[in-house]
């Protein structure tokens, strides 16, 4: 079982797996937890201007080359030209370090889940620049706080951030491509609030605990019933 229709794939080319079944399911959350919040608030509670456009950059590493940061900035660089109130929050070990203007809130490794639902409402949206991931639990976190989200479509993202629905997809994995995604939904805020709206209904439809159970209860008496008729 997989979490990623990626995934999923890679193990069928496997030499050592792939003559297996293999079942996508997906991680589910408390999506009572999760869910969303007000963001007036949460803004003053982690002393994010109210006003300010805010761009969420969530991993548990934040240097990590696979996630992206290093693309991020490239495409900050250029967004700032249009987005003068341009606002970047990080949340992971270790404060990221970078050379251009943008007002930024490093807000540490945060364990608490009412915590970061806080952060993710706090967001005008989240960016995934990972050129590498599987199914990063942070999309579904933002998905579930009504947070749409920003990638690249690489990995599991696409089975997430439905492009246009939940979000936008990235196919070139480039600054200004990324750069252009967000400005797209930074200056529609009904549109913003559309694909958070569908993201939410999205995460209560596909990612609960309660459907993740479902599925793996389903497989589990798919392979019992098949073990009893052979």
């Amino acid at each position: 079982a997989t979490p990623s229709g990626w995934l999923a794939e890679e193990v069928k080319r496997s030499p050592i797996l792939g003559r297996f079944p293999v079942s996508v399911i997906p991680y589910g959350l408390d999506l009572e937890e999760f869910s969303p919040r007000d963001a007036g608030s949460a803004r003053e509670v982690f002393g994010i201007p109210r006003e300010a456009k805010v761009i969420l950059f969530v991993a548990d590493g934040l240097p990590l080359f696979r996630k992206g940061f290093e693309v991020l900035v490239q495409a900050l660089e250029q967004l700032r030209r249009w987005m003068p109130d341009l606002h970047l929050v990080t949340v992971g070990h270790h404060n990221p370090t970078f050379g251009h203007q943008v007002p930024h809130s490093y807000l540490g490794h945060i364990n608490s889940d009412r915590l970061l639902s806080n952060i993710y409402s706090a967001a005008d949206l989240l960016v995934i620049p990972s050129l590498q991931d599987n199914l990063p639990n942070t999309v579904l976190e933002a998905m579930a706080c009504g947070t749409p989200a920003v990638g690249f479509d690489v990995g599991g993202i696409p089975d997430m951030i439905q492009d246009r629905q939940t979000g936008l997809l990235v196919s070139r994995r480039e600054p200004g491509p990324l750069s252009a995604a967000m400005l797209e939904l930074l200056q529609n805020p009904d549109r913003r609030r559309a694909l958070g709206a569908n993201s939410r209904r999205h995460a209560l439809s596909h990612f609960s605990l309660e459907e993740q159970a479902d599925r793996y209860c389903r497989l589990y008496t798919e392979i019992l019933r098949d073990r009893v008729l052979h």
